[in-house]
């Protein structure tokens, strides 16, 4: 079995990096039972950066776990477990001198009504990693199932689901204010019953051993309840979610986001190699590209004022594209930074007018605002990174307009000794006169040179 040996990584963004938290299911075991790493001898530890994308997904718990599917812990038994930030990060803190094997497991979690932890999908490390590299794994729909596109379409359309989205394309998908508070089998009678999940059963398994399952959520931040039914032989819709007895069918395509992902993979190798003004760039593009799949859907709403329908249309098909392109030719600059504050402001009005006209289903706005929260925080840290980098800039021309005029002064000095040494050598009386007269300017100058390159080496 290869043992890929971790790459020591200690990276800060402005977003800080989310800490470890407690884990799945109840299978949990040592670090000796996991690629015969055997206890940490050390308290230092060494990080693994990853992302969960399905669009961003927030607040999911990303466990480390043995071939078996046991979580793992350190010498003191805490689980090697991270919750994603608001940007879909998460980072693993593991022993210095624990070697992760691509036989170990990532699992995706998310939390249950009695504050345990039901696990959603899992892979092998060699699965996620990104450009060959344990340090940095990626977790999408895409890469769980291993390229099969019809599983991971079921994925992601569940992840969406569980988040309350309906329309499989939100920015963001936020675990935190999700509790499940059941789960169900259905049987080819169509009859359920109550499904008990152990720690090491992913609901990834159930679905590929064609498995019907119905899931009860309770939405913490609506107050509201929902079920989420899966059937993986439903080859068109395999995911609807009933919401107030309106029956919501949700669609993911792994394909559709192809691109999106593809930007959240640039952005996750910036992070692991410290480039933050392109980890921000990369990371703002993949934001933009799935704002525009999930606006679409307001167009075919018969509750969306045609005012409202129209500035949809142009943020989808000229504003957010123009947006991107001039990203992606010149970065995160004054000015595509000063189109992003303009499309916050649009986005907000028109969340304002959705929640006006009552627009169901309420999650939309709520993940709506979610993605204008989001597009916020990259502009304020991307502004000031921009900022940082002109001070700095600025401090480097500084320096060296300084340098130059040290050496043009003492160039002017040296040369005026020089022509006073020929005029003493040649020397009447009343040349030597005035070369005595003469020759203190030049020392007082170089003096005064002196000083103030001295006094400007020192600010």
């Amino acid at each position: 079995m290869r043992k890929l040996i971790l790459m020591a990584t200690a990276l800060t963004f402005s977003f800080g990096l989310a800490g470890c938290g407690g884990g799945g299911g109840s299978g949990s075991v040592g670090l000796s039972s996991s690629s015969g790493g055997g206890a940490p001898s050390t308290a230092e530890t060494k990080s693994v950066n990853g992302g969960v994308y399905s669009s961003y997904v927030v607040n999911a718990e990303v466990c480390l776990e043995d071939p078996a599917g046991n979580i793992i812990t350190d010498s003191n038994g805490n689980q090697l477990c991270s919750t994603t930030r608001s940007d879909g990060v998460f980072q693993l803190q593991l022993p210095a001198d624990f070697s992760l094997s691509d036989d170990d497991v990532v699992g995706l979690y998310v939390k249950t009504s009695d504050g345990s932890t039901v696990k959603i999908a899992e892979a092998p490390v060699s699965q996620l990693e990104v450009n060959g590299t344990t340090n940095t794994l990626a977790i999408t729909p895409l890469s769980i199932a291993g390229n099969d596109s019809k599983l991971a379409n079921t994925i992601g359309a569940l992840i969406h689901a569980l988040g309350g989205d309906t329309t499989g394309d939100a920015d963001v998908v936020d675990m935190g204010n999700v509790e499940i508070t059941s789960v169900e089998s259905v049987n080819q009678n169509g009859q359920t019953q109550p499904l008990l999940l152990n720690g090491n059963t992913s609901l990834e398994n159930l679905l590929k051993k064609k498995k019907q399952l119905i899931l009860h959520v309770y939405q913490k931040q609506m107050g509201q309840t929902y079920q989420v039914t899966v059937n993986p032989d439903n080859t068109t819709a395999p995911v609807s979610v009933n919401l107030n007895g309106t029956l919501n069918r949700v669609a993911y395509n792994c394909q559709a986001h192809r691109e999106e992902i593809e930007e959240h993979l640039k952005a996750l190798e910036a992070l692991s190699s410290g480039n933050t003004s392109e980890y921000l760039q990369a990371k703002t593009v993949a934001l933009l590209l799935s704002l525009q799949k999930f606006l679409k859907h307001l167009l075919n709403s018969q509750s969306v004022s045609d005012t409202d329908k129209q500035t949809v249309q142009e943020l989808v098909n000229s504003t957010i594209s123009s947006l991107i392109t001039s990203i992606n030719k010149n970065g995160l600059n004054q000015d595509t930074l000063s189109s992003i504050k303009g499309l916050v402001s649009l986005l907000k009005t028109l969340a304002s007018d959705l929640e006006s006209a009552n627009f169901r289903p309420p999650m939309f706005t709520v993940h709506l605002r979610k993605t204008v929260a989001l597009l916020e925080s990259i502009e304020e840290s991307a502004e000031s990174a921009l900022s940082s980098q002109n001070q700095q800039t600025t401090a480097e021309s500084s320096n060296t307009s300084s340098s130059e005029t040290a050496q043009g002064s003492g160039q002017s000095s040296s040369q005026q000794q020089a022509g006073q040494g020929t005029s003493t050598s040649t020397g009447t009386s009343n040349a030597s006169s005035s070369s005595e007269n003469t020759s203190g300017a030049p020392s007082s100058t170089a003096q005064a040179s002196t000083g103030g390159t001295n006094s400007a080496t020192g600010s």
